[in-house]
């Protein structure tokens, strides 16, 4: 689980932490970043233009682009969808009825809380469905996050 945190109204490096599953990162020195980090395949490292990479197995499967005064208000949706017996597509309207759409490069999805492995775990390639591989279970939630 990614978690961010903006602690107050504007956005600077003494203000704003990032965890990856419980363990914070500090964005001034890049402690636990560094290519140190290493989750089940997933290495995180920090760019000279503090770029966050997303690796998985030496691949780079997401790229966050470092946040500057001019990104602050950007667009950040999430959709929740709660999951049928052998259901592998979710699309349309989620669990609030609202309906799902996002850019195919910035887009990362959760099972139950677990951050799944894109083209292994599911495929989200048109903007408006996403594939989970294998199907779910009944009561499994899908999470989307589009920024």
């Amino acid at each position: 689980m990614v978690d961010f945190n903006q602690t107050s109204g504007f956005l600077d490096e003494s203000a704003f932490s990032i965890k990856l599953g419980g363990i914070e990162i500090d964005p001034t020195t890049g402690d636990g970043i560094e290519g140190l980090l290493k989750i089940a395949g997933w290495t995180v490292k920090k760019t000279d233009t503090d770029d966050l990479i997303f690796s998985y197995e030496g691949t780079e499967k997401l790229r966050l682009p470092a946040i500057g005064a001019a990104d602050i208000g950007g667009a950040f949706d999430q959709f929740v969808y709660t999951g049928t017996n052998d259901q592998t597509t979710f699309s349309g309207a989620d669990d609030d009825g609202v309906t799902m759409s996002y850019d195919t490069d910035k887009v990362i999805v959760f099972m139950n809380g677990i951050l799944l492995t894109p083209d292994v775990d599911y495929t989200a390639s048109n903007g408006t469905s996403v594939v989970i591989d294998p199907a779910v279970t009944a009561n499994d939630v899908i999470t989307v996050q589009s920024f």
